[in-house]
C-alpha cells in the first residue's frame, strides 16, 4: 500500500493505492518503481491534454457529441506522428503480450 498527502492551500487530502506486483523487491525499490510509473504517466497525459486542449480551442462549436471525438481523435492520431522515442524493452513486452494475449495478438504479429 502507498499513501500519499496532498496539500493545497485550502484543504489536505489523503489517498491509498494498492498495488499488486509478482516483482520480488524491498519496499524502497517498490516506491522507486511506482515513482517513475508516475512520472511516465504524468508527462504523457501532459503532453495528451495540451493536444486536446489546442484541437477544442480551435473550433468552438461541435454539433455533436461524435463530431468532438472525432476532432479529439485526429488530433491525437496527428500528434503521434511527430513521437520519435522508440519505446524502450519493446520486444521483451511485446513477447509478453504474445503469452498473455496470444488468441487477440495472433492476426496481427
Amino acid at each position: 500500500m502507498v499513501e500519499s498527502v496532498r496539500r493545497t492551500a485550502e484543504h489536505e487530502s489523503v489517498e491509498q493505492r494498492f498495488y499488486e506486483s509478482s516483482c520480488a523487491a524491498n519496499a524502497e525499490q517498490m516506491a522507486q518503481a511506482i515513482r517513475q510509473h508516475w512520472s511516465i504517466e504524468n508527462s504523457v497525459h501532459w503532453v495528451l491534454d495540451s493536444v486536446i486542449r489546442k484541437a477544442i480551442k480551435q473550433r468552438k462549436l461541435f454539433p455533436t457529441d461524435a463530431s468532438a471525438l472525432k476532432v479529439v481523435y485526429l488530433a491525437i492520431s496527428e500528434a503521434s506522428k511527430k513521437w520519435t522515442m522508440p519505446i524502450r524493452n519493446w520486444k521483451l513486452a511485446l513477447n509478453h503480450f504474445m503469452i498473455v494475449f496470444e488468441e487477440r495478438l495472433k492476426d496481427y504479429v
